[in-house]
């Protein structure tokens, strides 16, 4: 394991939604690598277990767990297997995200656009409550939300 001197997270707690491919898994691994224990959540078990076995690799405390963010009676339930199994939370990074390519407002179905709001507004606030809850107990804790250029300006073929 390599920790930066001035980005030492040992002893820390960190879950990463959507940690298990892209920006979400580059930020898993960079956490661990500063010595954080890491927890990611995505709802595809394959690509959970594998950056799980890169995690390990590491050497640092992981668990992988799949939950859909959508699915919002799933949520606190997953907080709760990070708590018993890494302990408590310090840093919770809301990164998962989704996207309707449906080729604009005028084709896009309903449900498509339920589960973007869901996954990427709902979610992060539902979870950034319980873990602030966590957070408040200890004192201490960092959330981070990612967002992608569509947070502030729309596109012609993704509704937003």
């Amino acid at each position: 394991m390599k920790t930066p001197g001035l980005f030492d997270l040992s002893g820390l707690v960190a879950v990463v939604t959507g940690g298990n491919g892209g920006i979400g898994r580059g930020i898993a691994l960079g956490l661990a690598e500063a010595g954080a224990a890491v927890a990611v959540f995505g709802r595809n078990e394959q690509k959970n277990q594998q950056v799980l076995s890169e995690l390990k690799k590491i050497g640092v405390p992981s668990i992988a767990v799949k939950v859909d963010m959508t699915d919002r009676a799933g949520l606190e339930p997953a907080l709760q297997k990070v708590e018993a199994e890494l302990g408590g939370i310090s840093i919770l990074v809301n990164n998962a995200g989704n996207v309707s390519l449906s080729g604009g407002v005028l084709h896009e179905k309903t449900e498509d656009w339920d589960s973007v709001i869901e996954t990427q507004l709902n979610s992060v606030f539902l979870l950034s409550k319980l873990a602030a809850a966590s957070m408040l107990r200890r004192k201490a804790g960092k959330i981070i939300n990612i967002g992608s250029m569509y947070s502030f300006f729309g596109s012609g073929l993704i509704p937003s």
